[in-house]
């Protein structure tokens, strides 16, 4: 009787340990992760320097055609590569929606499944 419950409770005791894990530590790493790839990402596109440079005339030229010109060219790089780090964002952010779904989603087909077959 004893091994009975042994072998029934231990995979209940592993699965509760294991979404624990998933949602405790395991979701903390993600975010972690998150914020290391946000951070390269930044790095790699150097949104904030091209954004500080907004100002700054290109090639030496400070009159105001060279201004102008610069401006408007850096602008254009700007919204580029803004739209180029949402979509990163977004891409990391379904990542992050896929790790947090997934053990639900598993756990709802199997019961879905074992449900059926009962029937």
């Amino acid at each position: 009787m004893n091994s009975a419950v042994t072998i029934i409770a231990f995979p209940v005791v592993e699965l509760i340990n294991f979404i624990k894990w998933w949602y405790g530590a395991g979701l903390l790493a993600m975010f972690a992760y998150l914020g290391r790839e946000i951070k390269e990402g930044e790095r790699k596109i150097g949104f904030v320097a091209w954004f500080k440079a907004l100002g700054v005339p290109m090639y030496g030229q400070w009159d105001w055609q060279g201004r102008i010109i610069s401006f408007f060219f850096r602008l254009i790089l700007l919204v580029w590569k803004a739209v180029y780090e949402l979509g990163w964002l977004i891409i990391h952010l379904l990542i992050v929606l896929i790790y947090i779904l997934l053990p639900i989603s598993s756990l709802a087909f199997i019961f879905y499944h074992l449900i059926n077959l009962s029937m």
